[in-house]
């Protein structure tokens, strides 16, 4: 009887931690400057803080230039067992030209090494490509297309299978290493008409990306189910915030089970036509259950009196039956205003869809009860505002959905959070003047201010690198309350090389703003020529030998086909600095002519 009772008790943990294991919810928005558990290649980037505000970016996984390939990895793995649904937003759009390649989103064998993206062009970063030789996507399971030339249903470059070139389609292919042509759903025949003409992509040239709510919104959703001993796979999209999701193809019975270990990713590329190929706002859960996603920027800029922060929250059933009773509790910041009024509700066209009794309680805690219908769901976007700095710089916002009607198999995509850091719009003070200049004894930094009101300190910063800066020295604020102070500290430890400063204006509730960046040449090597950063994104400075000092200098920038992209001319006292806003990534050369003396520099540029 005891042993009975043990293996019992045995079998009903294995149960439950095989249960646990099998529950996953991985959330990735890409809005961020930097992510640990997202692996970069190619030509991909984050455009937080370029070109896009610091915590409103995306994953831009090509430029819309020619010959580029680009690929982002989630690093966190998930079991197939229980399947997955796989949720995100994407955009492809550019400036001139035409649009393609397209781009894939696949799930791999997370245990298979080393790592390998597939081929460039049709192939989309997951099939094998002969021309450009790849033989595909490591451990590749299933690779979708979103395609706006048509290549990856094609036979070119070696495929295996397909009805040839079909542009403006989601196509499906599988497994490593045939990665065979599966099905498909061209989704226009003609790519005639402007703007959003119900294809893969944003059918009119503009300098900045289309804006989501009112010109072009792609939302993309696979589900992998498992199925009498199979598994099924299932696309649909929506082409708008507030209407449905509409089925593309599926459910597809595929030939075999995936890996008992998964991973997502992306890849994206170009040729001799070109597209911005973005994701972001991604969601990778367990199927058939209730979830909830709530997004919001990742960092805002206060500007008193107010600032706005939209709250969006998303709660779908993934259920094959309408779900009633639904609660929703939603904690909102301390700091945070908002009301009833302040919420609009989506209900995305669908008859059963409803929400009751909204209302913000005590502890600012917004509550309500929705009924959502089968495989559909509910938006709620709350315009709530800040009127100061939160302590801590930042607002951390939770909310969680249940309900008793339904047994779900997986809770952990009940929850979400997310954080926004609040930043200071205006200095704490006003900097008159800035500079730093190389001198006998190190470096010599002064600065002036005017207005200075509620402030604490200066805290000087060097880069080495132009881009990681450590403090060297903290200033206090001047006492009194004259119209201009003038301050001053020397850098008697100043390394030689380009040496980059910047100064951290500190006010008294720890709010931070920093100055311009001045850059120094401390080097004594008349003949030395230094790019910096290289590679490099928003900006690049080049600094000049002595020889080359004191003069006119007139420098062009230059693609590796020879074009012209800008030009300039400017009296140097030692440092040329280059914006290279809207520069795509890329290799580029810097030729720089001395007009005195007939002199000719060309140096190489990596724009990342």
């Amino acid at each position: 009887m005891r042993t009975t009772t043990h293996l019992l008790s045995l079998l009903t943990l294995l149960l439950a931690s095989t249960c646990t294991f099998s529950q996953f919810t991985i959330r990735e928005t890409f809005m961020g400057s930097s992510s640990a558990g997202v692996t970069l290649g190619g030509n991909a980037m984050l455009t937080s803080g370029n070109p896009d505000p610091v915590g409103q970016g995306w994953l831009r996984l090509t430029p819309a230039t020619t010959n580029q390939l680009g690929y982002g990895i989630v690093n966190s793995t998930f079991p197939s067992s229980l399947g997955a649904l796989v949720d995100f937003e994407y955009t492809a759009w550019r400036s001139s030209g035409s649009g393609a390649d397209g781009f894939s989103v696949f799930l791999f064998d997370a245990t298979a090494a080393p790592f390998t993206i597939g081929g460039v062009g049709g192939s989309l970063g997951y099939a094998n490509n002969t021309t450009n030789p790849s033989p595909g996507l490591s451990g590749g399971y299933i690779g979708i297309g979103v395609d706006e030339f048509g290549n990856f249903s094609s036979t070119v470059n070696g495929k295996n299978g397909g009805p040839g070139q079909r542009a403006n389609a989601v196509a499906l292919r599988g497994p490593a290493p045939t990665y065979s042509y599966i099905t498909g759903n061209q989704i226009i025949a003609s790519d005639a008409g402007a703007g959003d003409n119900g294809g893969i992509d944003y059918n009119t040239l503009t300098p900045t990306r289309p804006d989501q709510a009112t010109q072009f919104y792609r939302r993309l959703q696979f589900e992998l189910i498992p199925s009498g001993g199979n598994f099924t796979l299932t696309v649909r999209w929506k082409t708008s915030q507030s209407g449905a999701f509409v089925t593309l193809f599926g459910p597809t019975v595929l030939a075999s089970p995936p890996p008992a270990l998964l991973k997502l990713g992306f890849a994206a590329s170009t040729g001799a036509s070109i597209n911005n190929h973005e994701v972001r706002n991604i969601l990778i859960t367990t199927p058939g259950n209730i979830s909830v996603v709530k997004t919001a920027p990742l960092q805002v800029t206060h500007t008193p009196p107010s600032t706005t922060i939209p709250y969006r929250i998303n709660i779908a059933n993934g259920t094959a039956g309408n779900v009633t009773g639904i609660s929703l509790n939603d904690v909102l910041p301390a700091g945070y205003i908002a009301t009833v009024s302040d919420i609009t509700v989506d209900l995305h066209g669908a008859a059963f869809n409803s929400v009751s009794g909204l209302a913000i309680g005590p502890g600012n805690v917004l509550t309500g009860t929705l009924n959502v219908a089968a495989k559909n769901e509910i938006t709620l976007t709350i315009n709530g505002h800040v009127n100061a700095i939160p302590v801590g710089g930042s607002i951390t916002n939770t909310v969680t959905v249940g309900s008793g009607n339904i047994t779900e198999a997986d809770l952990s995509n009940n929850v979400s959070q997310i954080t926004t850091t609040v930043v200071s719009g205006t200095l704490p003070v006003t900097i008159k003047s800035f500079t730093a200049e190389k001198q006998t004894g190190g470096v010599q930094l002064k600065w002036t201010t005017t207005d200075e009101s509620n402030f604490k300190e200066t805290a000087i910063e060097r880069a080495t690198d132009g881009v990681h800066f450590n403090v060297i020295g903290t200033v206090p604020a001047q006492p009194g309350s004259a119209p201009e102070k003038n301050y001053s500290l020397l850098d008697d430890k100043a390394v030689a090389g380009i040496i980059s400063y910047r100064l951290k204006m500190i006010d008294l509730d720890g709010t931070a703003k920093y100055s311009v960046i001045r850059i120094v040449n401390n080097t004594s090597d008349d003949g030395k020529w230094s790019v910096f950063p290289n590679p490099a994104s928003a900006q690049t400075s080049i600094a000049l030998p002595a020889s080359w000092q004191q003069a006119p200098i007139s420098w062009t920038l230059i693609d590796m086909q020879g074009k012209q992209l800008r030009t300039g001319k400017e009296y140097s006292s030692g440092i040329i600095q280059l914006s290279l806003s809207g520069i795509p990534p890329g290799r580029y050369q810097i030729m720089l002519q001395h007009s005195a003396k007939s002199l000719k520099q060309v140096l190489p540029l990596q724009v990342k």
